[in-house]
């Protein structure tokens, strides 16, 4: 188990993990199973609350197994299954489109207002960063890695960090070990490469270091949003944050 890292969306959730609804027709313990095996308990639990909030939210009539299935996949997302990202947003496209969106349910699993669904949409489009309650300027996303020996992944401080052509993808060097950490605005992954001293892939990284720190400028996306690598050679953690220009601030 590996220290999980922190998104910011998180840091003031209050968690309710109360039973979903029964009679659904979804067997919510194996999807929160998964969710669970590939990023951890604390992902589960979020997902078992916005499921959870998301189900309750469309129990005053029929509700349709493809809702279900959509809010399944939106409400995992929204727990840091990055995987399920682009499913998603294609989900709530969808569901937004129809003459009466279930915007009550889809706030739910997003955690937002039903009024903040969709212009979070639209901000998504631009940037996996897109979010409607960062200000403009520098916002925080998350923190990232950890010393192996309080559960984190990094046996040594990092000591590189480069981006990739690919919006959300990093690579830093960490003691021997190169790794590569795909990330949004909901979650992480972290993925070690070895030692393969010829370094990342395809990087079209604007990088800065000086005497103890360094920092990866990632591409521009589409709502002019870029994302920023931070590390420090006295800590074991990476911090991801984004710049928000006027233009791509909150629309609310």
């Amino acid at each position: 188990m590996r220290q999980p890292p922190s998104h910011t969306v998180n840091r003031d959730l209050v968690l309710d993990v109360a039973a979903v609804p029964e009679g659904l027709g979804v067997n919510v313990e194996a999807a929160a199973h998964n969710v669970h095996t590939m990023h951890g308990a604390d992902a589960a639990a979020r997902y078992r609350h916005f499921f959870g909030a998301a189900t309750s939210a469309v129990l005053t009539g029929p509700v349709q197994h493809a809702l279900l299935l959509s809010l399944g996949a939106i409400a995992a997302w929204r727990a840091g299954t990055i995987e399920l990202r682009t499913d998603a947003l294609r989900r709530l496209d969808i569901h937004l489109a129809e003459p009466v969106p279930p915007l009550a349910a889809l706030a739910a699993a997003l955690g937002l207002d039903p009024d903040e669904v969709a212009p979070f949409c639209a901000l998504q489009q631009g940037s996996r960063f897109g979010w409607p309650l960062f200000a403009e300027g520098e916002n925080t996303v998350a923190t990232l890695g950890g010393f192996a020996g309080l559960d984190g992944p990094w046996i040594a401080p990092p000591t590189g960090v480069t981006a990739d052509a690919e919006p959300g993808v990093f690579h830093v060097v960490a003691g021997a070990e190169n790794w590569r950490l795909e990330c949004d605005l909901f979650g992480s992954v972290l993925t070690p490469l070895g030692s393969d001293p010829a370094g990342p892939p395809d990087s079209a990284s604007t990088s800065t270091s000086s005497t103890f720190s360094m920092e990866a400028l990632g591409p521009v996306e589409d709502g002019s949003i870029r994302a920023r690598l931070s590390t420090s050679e006295f800590d074991y953690v990476a911090t991801l944050s984004v710049t928000v220009p006027p233009a791509a601030g909150s629309v609310l």
